[in-house]
């Protein structure tokens, strides 16, 4: 038997997971000696009847199956899979408009699309079948930027296979003596099923289906109505959406991205354009498409009448507003209450900060990069994610002003603050300009690597010059300005402000943002940087992320107060149990009238509060039945 591949499917409590299971549990799709090992997601209300489903697959005895995990936790649901299917969406109903779908879906596909960049392995195959599928994919794709853009697709193999009964049927021949029919474009109503190219084997002998119909009103009328329309009658009869035959498609698509296309044969996939056929680039279309070895390549030469390229042009222009529709929406999710920031902004005589140019709901407005000082040559605090906009804006900034780099000052080993260094080293055409940071003496987990596409030691992105060898004292100066490091532990082990003497000023990384609070890796080392913070009495903060923040002493008692808050409510709600409790159960004591999709990154926060307790000797956790207690020694 082969090692285990890890399969998550959103929305498994649906009717199309439950007629799933048997062709994935059986190997009908990966074949009989291939192990798997199965992540239901779905949404908390929706548990109970996803433990129907499992109960059903443990009674099934199925031997390729070695576990199964039922989650509504989306870290534990992506966590190092090899494929994912995305059933789980808002449905549609017998009168949903399909931009009303869309606009359900973006934050559904947006939240589900960072855990999937977050914590799948690189190598996931994706599969989108929930509507619109098309641009719920260019949605996913967009959020998770470190997937490779060849590993998204969507299904439209269900049209694929609509398109072939409908010719079958008017020949009376089987399904499956139909070769090479294409989808083209938009799983939707502009969607444009093509038999130019398609033949039918009649009593042996192969013919062009054009030929065999023999009727060019039917096929440009009727047939291609037929196909767009399918799902919609299904609907009406039903009251409920396509199941069985989206269940097959679905078996089809994975087992031809399984096993590869037939030679000289090609099927229909939603895939991520290279501009093919004159489609936009980056829009998810569905093309005719060959696989071998896993790779998927689109079907290139075929020449259209202008009929058909009219055609195509329809539903490629409805891609294209579902597409604007999609990230006006995502824009407004990601902006709101977000303070608008100016992209270059001369903060101060002696701080001029570029935006990183890599907005999302992680990273805010985008990583905040500092120019620092006033002579010819300055500090870069920080270099961005190497997203080519930034590169841009820099050397358009540095042009303007007539100014060079000195040195490059980073904050901590995340890549939105390193993974732009070498594309501004190669802007200069200073390979050996001065790199300084912090060194990892403790490598981070090897999964949080992975989670931010990073290599095994993120200390080797670069020819970093470290500046705690021997000494925790860095000082560096240049024209006007003098620049003290602090080891900031808390967010990140090898985190480093830099204090600005001239300005009394703090550059806080992401330590303290301009705007919410900051993700920490251990809450006791955290808390004891804000402290030190405190102490200095910064009249300026220059964070990370967001806007500077001019009254810094309110802002810092604010975050710590609001930990010790966290913590006094957690060690009461330990008070009032005699055999502890565990993380869920406190959070649900101590966050009242949470939405269910805050829930689990409110339980990651009670966690890290838990640890930090315990380190204060404060609480301890008890192996055995895995809750947490008062220490009986605790003052409290």
């Amino acid at each position: 038997m082969k090692d285990p591949v890890r399969i998550v499917i959103t929305g498994a409590a649906g009717q199309i997971a439950y007629l799933l299971m048997h062709p994935l549990c059986n190997g009908d799709i990966f074949g009989k000696d291939q192990t798997i090992i199965l992540h239901l997601f779905n949404t908390t209300r929706r548990m109970t009847a996803l433990q129907g489903l499992i109960m059903e697959i443990v009674d099934s005895n199925y031997p390729l199956l070695k576990n199964i995990i039922s989650t509504d936790s989306e870290q534990i649901a992506f966590q190092d899979v090899d494929f994912a299917i995305f059933l789980g969406s808002v449905p549609r109903k017998d009168a949903t408009h399909r931009k009303e779908l869309l606009n359900d879906n973006v934050k559904i596909f947006q939240s589900q699309g960072i855990a999937l960049d977050k914590f799948a392995k690189k190598t996931v195959k994706v599969l989108v079948v929930s509507n619109p599928a098309n641009t719920n994919c260019y949605i996913l794709a967009r959020c998770a930027p470190s997937i490779p853009r060849e590993n998204f697709t969507c299904l439209t193999h269900l049209d694929h296979n609509r398109a072939r009964t409908q010719i079958a049927s008017r020949l009376q021949v089987l399904p499956d003596t139909i070769k090479n029919i294409i989808i083209w474009g938009n799983h939707s109503s502009t969607v444009f099923p093509d038999v130019h190219f398609a033949t039918v084997s009649i009593d042996n002998r192969k013919t062009s289906v054009y030929e065999a119909v023999q009727n060019d009103n039917w096929l440009r009328d009727d047939f291609i109505a037929a196909v767009r329309k399918r799902g919609g009658d299904i609907i009406a009869a039903r009251k409920l959406t396509s199941s069985i035959s989206v269940a097959k498609a679905i078996v089809d698509h994975l087992k031809s991205w399984w096993y590869g296309t037939n030679e000289n044969e090609w099927i229909s996939m939603g895939v991520i354009s290279d501009g093919s056929y004159g489609v936009e680039k980056g829009l998810v279309f569905s093309y005719p498409v060959q696989i071998k070895n896993g790779k998927i390549s689109i079907v290139q030469n075929l020449k259209l009448d202008n009929w058909s390229i009219e055609m195509i042009d329809k539903t490629h222009k409805e891609l294209i507003e579902e597409k604007h529709d999609a990230l006006q929406k995502i824009h407004l999710i990601m902006t709101t209450n977000l303070v608008k920031l100016q992209t270059i902004e001369q903060l101060s005589p002696l701080v001029l900060r570029v935006l990183g140019c890599n907005p999302s709901p992680m990273t805010l407005q985008g990583t905040n990069t500092y120019l620092i000082g006033k002579g010819r040559n300055r500090l870069l605090l920080d270099a961005g994610q190497g997203v080519p906009a930034y590169v841009d804006e820099l050397k358009n900034t540095m042009k303007k002003n007539n100014i060079g780099l000195q040195a490059i000052l980073i904050t901590h080993w995340h890549p939105d603050h390193i993974y732009g260094i070498k594309d501004v080293l190669k802007l200069i055409d200073k390979p050996d300009l001065p790199v300084f940071k912090r060194k990892l003496f403790e490598m981070p987990d090897l999964k949080k690597l992975q989670t931010y596409g990073m290599p095994d030691n993120p200390d080797e992105v670069a020819n970093f010059t470290f500046i705690n060898n021997g000494t925790e004292q860095f000082n560096i100066e240049t024209a006007g300005a003098h620049l003290k490091a602090i080891h900031t532990p808390g967010h990140t082990t090898d985190h480093l402000c830099f204090w600005l003497e001239e300005e009394q000023a703090l550059f806080s990384g992401d330590t303290i943002l301009g705007q919410g609070t900051t993700e920490f890796e251990d809450l006791y080392d955290y808390l004891n940087s804000l402290r030190l913070i405190l102490k200095m009495s910064p009249k300026r903060i220059y964070p990370g992320h967001g806007p500077v923040v001019e009254n810094p002493q309110q802002t810092l008692e604010h975050y710590i107060s609001h930990r010790q808050q966290r913590n006094n409510q957690i060690l009461d709600a330990l008070k009032q149990s005699n055999d502890g409790l565990d993380p869920n159960e406190i959070t649900k004591i101590v966050y009242t009238d949470l939405s269910e999709g805050l829930f689990h990154a409110a339980c990651h926060n009670v966690c890290n509060h838990l640890q930090m307790l315990g380190k204060e000797n404060l609480v301890c956790f008890n192996d055995q039945n895995k809750k947490w207690s008062l220490r009986v020694n605790s003052s409290m």
